[in-house]
């Protein structure tokens, strides 16, 4: 079992699109200067499974959406799996998150967008 995440942010605010899309406004506790990351860029969110912990903790990767300029909370456009792949699924413990939550981000960007 994966040791449990040290939670490092907070989630701000969850605005539901449709029922499986939603934007999640996630503030670390420690904000990099700006800019810390390029458009295009992804970092690495991650849960500790409270409901079931034998599965653990659980991160991926996720697409930022806020502009790299930006001060405040980081912006991520995420959408809901409808048929996880594993029985630990990110996206299914994000959806159970309320604002004033805590989450684990990694503030390290990586990835590189190519333009066409």
């Amino acid at each position: 079992m994966a040791r449990p995440l040290e939670y490092n942010a907070t989630l701000v605010e969850r605005v539901d699109l449709t029922d499986a899309l939603s934007i999640f406004l996630i503030l670390p506790d420690r904000l990099p200067a700006r800019p810390w990351f390029a458009a295009g860029q992804y970092c690495v969110l991650g849960l500790n499974n409270m409901d079931d912990t034998a599965l653990g903790s659980v991160r991926r990767s996720m697409s930022i959406a806020s502009p790299p300029e930006d001060d405040g909370p980081i912006e991520f456009y995420i959408r809901r799996v409808a048929r996880p792949e594993s029985k630990n699924p990110l996206t299914h413990l994000l959806w159970s998150l309320r604002p004033g939550d805590r989450i684990y981000l990694r503030t390290v960007a990586a990835g590189v967008f190519a333009r066409l």
